[in-house]
């Protein structure tokens, strides 16, 4: 299984006038640098609790389809736009949303064939199966649960003040925090895809 971004959000979860606020900043001179630490706190929640903050569309690469159900490693799920699959004639086809069913309610979306329904056969190749989904609280930060809010500016303010830590690791998931944040951040973390 593999996931790619294909239409990133529109926006960020907390605006910079928000940030600023909590962080007691009232000068310019850092906006940019404020701009950079909303987007590392931002994804590094994503990362950790495997949640989409704002509206985005994926693609969800398999290389057959499951026995059962395939589960979406982005919460919440909003919905499907497409299941396409290479099939054992190694022509893509579109499956039928009228042949699966979504769980759009549970933490953790899923989908599966209809009752008396299979998934179809799919060619001997990597990526046989394709599916772009939608997921998000919504298109804007209010749309996003105010706890969530509140850690993603904790997690700011921490990146802000110990910004060696951002210029030094390689990579945003490396960053340590205080073992408070991440117990914010595993409240909501989906456990079964870390």
């Amino acid at each position: 299984m593999s996931l790619e971004i294909i239409t990133p959000p529109a926006t960020t979860p907390i605006s910079r006038a928000e940030l600023k606020t909590h962080l007691r900043v009232d000068t310019t001179a850092e906006d940019d640098y404020i701009d950079a630490v909303i987007l590392a706190a931002t994804d590094y929640f994503e990362q950790r609790s495997w949640r989409q903050l704002i509206t985005a569309t994926y693609g969800l690469y398999l290389d057959d389809f499951p026995t059962d159900y395939i589960e979406f490693p982005k919460a919440p799920l909003q919905s499907i736009t497409s299941v396409q699959y290479v099939d054992t004639s190694g022509v893509t086809q579109t499956w039928s949303s009228a042949l699966y069913e979504v769980d759009l309610k549970s933490e953790v979306g899923k989908l599966r064939p209809i009752d008396g329904e299979g998934f179809p056969g799919v060619d001997n190749v990597y990526n046989a199966v394709t599916i772009t989904f939608k997921a998000g609280y919504g298109d804007a930060g209010t749309d996003v649960p105010d706890m969530i809010l509140s850690t993603i500016k904790l997690i700011g303010a921490y990146f802000y003040e110990n910004r060696q830590n951002i210029l030094t690791t390689g990579s945003v998931s490396e960053i340590p925090v205080p073992m408070a944040l991440g117990h914010l951040i595993n409240q909501y973390s989906l456990r079964e895809f870390v």
